[in-house]
């Protein structure tokens, strides 16, 4: 009869960036930048779409302990299991174009639909409007170009994502709302506009109150563990110092009594001549 128990499957090993251990322990920031790095990585994968990878990024940074963290990545691969489907995945669809070439009439999107790495959009008169609130991205950095003589681009993109803007309108204004929380490795969209007469309009799907609310709160958390951390090195030095004077006075003290020892001693030698 074998006893031996079976080897965990793939799926069933834990991932470097799923946080482990109580769910009552508190997270440190170091497991919040690993789960907030594999929420940008799913959404360029296409796993979520833009309005639920901003959920998932405010989440994580209002988590004070990894069970607020775990079910963040939790329907999402880990470790080995990534790496198979990873491998198995088609690449053809990568690096995709899709155009839209009309003389009249623009080109609008929203609900659940997924953006390819560029999307471009040739128009006489006609802008281009976009909802990326459901959005699926084919990659970590998607582009999408707009070019027309009468027609400007306005797009809606959660909180999170990263906006990029380039072009020019000779008539037409500007106008980009978004709140610079976005990381380095945040999904991010490229915005190429070129108008004769034509605006460029970008704004948050909602506000952008609960994500500042949440970095100034860990802002402030920061601070206050490193003037803990300050104050504790600060009194570790001064105990330290203490005790090395103190060590020094009874040194000082017992080679003061040694001395006296010794003095004591060849006078007694002396007088017992």
């Amino acid at each position: 009869m074998n006893d031996q128990r079976p080897e965990p499957r793939p799926s069933e090993q834990p991932g470097p960036a799923r946080p482990a251990g109580g769910a009552d322990i508190l997270a440190s920031d170091a497991e919040r930048e690993a789960v907030v790095s594999r929420l940008n990585s799913a959404c360029g994968e296409g796993r979520l779409t833009l309005e639920e990878f901003s959920d998932r990024l405010e989440r994580s940074y209002t988590a004070r302990t990894r069970g607020e963290l775990e079910p963040l990545l939790r329907d999402l691969p880990v470790g080995t299991e990534e790496k198979a489907e990873a491998a198995a995945r088609p690449s053809h669809g990568r690096g995709r174009t899709d155009w839209h070439v009309t003389p009249l009439g623009g080109l609008r999107r929203s609900g659940r639909w997924r953006m390819r790495d560029h999307l471009l959009s040739v128009t006489l008169i006609g802008g281009v409007d976009l909802d990326l609130r459901e959005a699926q991205l084919d990659a970590p950095e998607v582009t999408l170009t707009s070019v027309s003589v009468i027609g400007g681009v306005s797009l809606t993109v959660p909180p999170g994502v990263s906006v990029v803007t380039e072009g020019f309108s000779l008539l037409g204004g500007r106008s980009i709302d978004v709140d610079e929380v976005a990381g380095d490795d945040a999904p991010t969209l490229r915005v190429r506009a070129y108008s004769v007469l034509g605006g460029l309009r970008v704004a948050s799907s909602r506000p952008y109150d609960g994500f500042r609310a949440a970095r100034a709160s860990r802002r402030e958390a920061l601070a206050d563990a490193r003037a803990q951390r300050g104050a504790a090195l600060g009194e570790a030095r001064t105990q330290r110092r203490s005790a090395l004077a103190e060590a020094r006075s009874e040194r000082r003290d017992a080679l003061r009594d040694a001395r006296q020892a010794r003095r004591d001693a060849r006078r007694e030698r002396r007088g017992g001549r």
